[in-house]
């Protein structure tokens, strides 16, 4: 793999085009260069930037869309330009919350020999409080498919850039708060993936414990 190198210059602005409704804007330059492995080169400048607006629907739910193109490093190449769409709805109380979020992204990578692929996503997340404010239920559950498109590289073969798959994550977990600076969650999640091609399928179960300490200096 060669190195990267990426030079970014942005400018941002926001705007609230009513009492309930806020705008936020953002446009760039990207400049990128590989050295190293089979390609070293410049790749060239391009326009990057993206754009959201969120509303407040009432005091206590809210929704936003927006979209972003960008460019990132890549897995097998070494920039992808990517498009990202993304919507969210989220209902705040005082002390729980509910969200659901969508997502769509195109991404084109640098290198023609390498194929593009497309990511949907989908899921909900909810917390709410057990016992007083001590002990908080936190749950999500998310749906994400893989679209790859055909490489034009005939030597690619590693599965995951040729067959498509789709996954699903869902998480159930609690937070104790023992005392001002320490937390303790308890965490069981399951991810379940299913493709065309069976070396992709798997499931697997996490249960996991956290402490964390926290200390304002």
């Amino acid at each position: 793999r060669a190195d990267s190198a990426q030079q970014k210059y942005s400018m941002f602005s926001e705007i609230r085009l009513t009492e309930r409704t806020l705008a936020r804007a953002n446009i760039g330059y990207s400049i990128a260069s590989l050295d190293g492995g089979p390609h070293s080169e410049d790749i060239g400048g391009t326009i990057v930037g993206g754009a959201s607006v969120q509303t407040e629907l009432s005091p206590d739910i809210s929704h936003s869309l927006s979209y972003a193109h960008s460019r990132r490093e890549g897995f097998l190449s070494g920039f992808d330009m990517q498009d990202n769409y993304a919507y969210m709805l989220q209902w705040k109380g005082i002390d729980s919350m509910a969200a659901f979020h969508a997502a769509y992204g195109v991404f084109d990578p640098s290198d023609s020999a390498i194929n593009g692929y497309r990511d949907v996503s989908a899921g909900l997340s909810f917390s709410f409080p057990l016992v007083l404010r001590l002990l908080v239920l936190q749950a999500a559950t998310t749906y994400s498919s893989r679209n790859n498109e055909t490489p034009a590289d005939d030597t690619i073969d590693e599965i995951e850039w040729i067959a498509d798959y789709e996954t699903w994550v869902s998480s159930l977990g609690t937070g104790l708060r023992i005392s001002d600076n320490v937390d303790f969650a308890v965490q069981y999640q399951h991810v379940k993936r299913w493709g065309d091609s069976a070396d992709l399928d798997y499931s697997r179960d996490v249960v996991s414990a956290l402490f964390t300490y926290s200390h304002t200096f």
